[in-house]
């Protein structure tokens, strides 16, 4: 699942995450306070207004999409041709959403 695109667009964010290649040092630091294995941050002006934003989830067929080159570590995903959704779903509150798994 791609993380950056549960957020609004000009919100910024950093979002980070433990992985294959996460020092056990590293870990202890930026992850030594949680027991989880994702963290998104993101300015505290935008809190209330993705509490209080309804967002949707669009589900597109996958073949026509191809991943950004120039960004593969950020999992971009790009499509040539017009999409038309396959699924429209509300999102819900993305800050009680569990993103380990539910989608």
């Amino acid at each position: 699942m791609q993380l950056h695109y549960y957020f609004p667009r000009d919100c910024h964010r950093v979002i980070y995450w433990k992985g294959e290649q996460t020092k056990e040092e590293d870990s202890s630091r930026f992850f030594g306070e949680t027991s989880t294995d994702k963290i998104i941050v993101i300015e505290s002006s935008w809190l209330e207004r993705i509490r209080s934003t309804k967002f949707y989830i669009y589900t597109f067929n996958s073949e026509s999409f191809e991943l950004f080159d120039e960004a593969k570590t950020a999992g971009y995903y790009l499509s040539f041709e017009e999409v038309v959704p396959l699924n429209v779903e509300p999102a819900g509150d993305l800050l009680e959403e569990d993103f380990d798994g539910k989608r």
